[in-house]
């Protein structure tokens, strides 16, 4: 296994298809922004949700007689109008169709990396949506079927430390401190088989998608030719991930440095301000911290992408070392 080649490979895909780079960059963007807009013109109707606080000033008898000032909180009762309400469920509905059509177009990406790969064929942005649809529904419900386990297993210990919990505080104390143990114990045993067990589906969602785009398996089918994909080169896959990684640590340093430093500009933004200029900062130091908000998006969206492409290349690889034949953009030179 050449895992240098996965590597540039995945790289040279990811470059040849910055297309799609852009249509994911302008959808994220202006979703975003919807998303923000409507947030904020939701923000003075949402606030009457939790009422507001007045104070007033009493005075009251002590035993001197003498009258002494305190300060009372009188609450508003909170008017739910109806305006209010259709408001809510406003940004509710279009923060949730956001976040599917983000959903749905990140699918129809991914599948036409694959296309690029496989046979160099480029994709418009009505096609790409349009197989987003196609695949959307089939990858949720493997993705959703394949974390079952993880769930049951994490439901199962909540319920168990939950009760111990429970009947830790209503017992006697030398059985609360039996029960609280019983609980500590239950939730590291837990963390222990847990973290396994995200490993191999983690290592299985590779797989699983690809198989779906690359092979175009049926759920099922999908769901068992992961497990047998991932029992033949766990080693392999396992390294992978290690790999995949070391890189995303290497390239998130940049971003750490930029994000620090916006960071530190804005405190020294917020312990400069002052009753003159406060609003002039306070803008500035919004800004600067949307600035770095955005910048972090965009780079891990980025990523993001890169790895698409890295786990595109890996699975081909994994599958031509097993003799298993994939037809790709490259060209295949035999001699006679």
């Amino acid at each position: 296994m050449e895992y240098q080649a996965v590597i540039t490979e995945a790289w040279k895909l990811f470059k040849s298809g910055k297309k799609y780079i852009f249509f994911t960059l302008g959808i994220t963007v202006t979703c975003t922004i919807i998303l923000f807009l409507v947030g904020v013109l939701g923000g003075f109707g949402v606030g009457s949700l939790f009422g507001s606080t007045t104070v007033t000033s009493n005075t009251a008898m002590i035993n001197t007689g003498k009258p002494a000032p305190y300060t009372a909180y009188d609450t508003i009762a909170p008017s739910l109008s109806p305006a209010v309400i259709i408001l809510v469920i406003v940004i509710l509905c279009v923060s949730l169709i956001g976040g599917v059509f983000m959903w749905i177009f990140n699918t129809g990406v991914y599948k036409a990396f694959v296309e690029k790969y496989k046979s160099n064929k480029d994709m418009s942005f009505s096609e790409v949506f349009k197989q987003g649809l196609i695949y959307f529904l089939k990858i949720f419900v493997a993705q959703l079927l394949l974390s079952l386990p993880f769930i049951a297993v994490f439901g199962l210990l909540a319920i168990v430390a939950t009760a111990l919990g429970i009947g830790s505080y209503s017992g006697t104390s030398d059985s609360a401190a039996v029960l609280g143990g019983l609980s500590f114990i239950v939730i590291c045993c837990g963390s222990l088989l847990l973290i396994p067990l995200l490993i191999l589906i983690a290592m299985m969602n590779t797989t699983l998608q690809n198989a779906i785009f690359i092979d175009g398996m049926g759920i099922i089918e999908s769901l068992s030719y992961s497990l047998k994909f991932v029992k033949k080169h766990f080693w392999k896959i396992l390294l992978l991930m290690i790999i995949g990684i070391l890189i995303a640590f290497v390239v998130s340093i940049p971003l750490f440095c930029v994000t620090f430093s916006l960071g530190f500009l804005e405190g020294i933004l917020s312990m400069g301000e002052s009753a003159a200029r406060g609003a002039t900062v306070s803008l500035a130091g919004s800004l600067v911290n949307y600035l770095s908000q955005s910048i972090q998006t965009i780079y891990t969206l980025i990523l993001s992408l890169y790895f698409t492409c890295y786990w595109i290349v890996a699975y081909v690889k994994l599958k031509n070392l097993g003799k298993e034949e994939v037809k790709t953009a490259e060209p295949v030179v035999t001699q006679a």
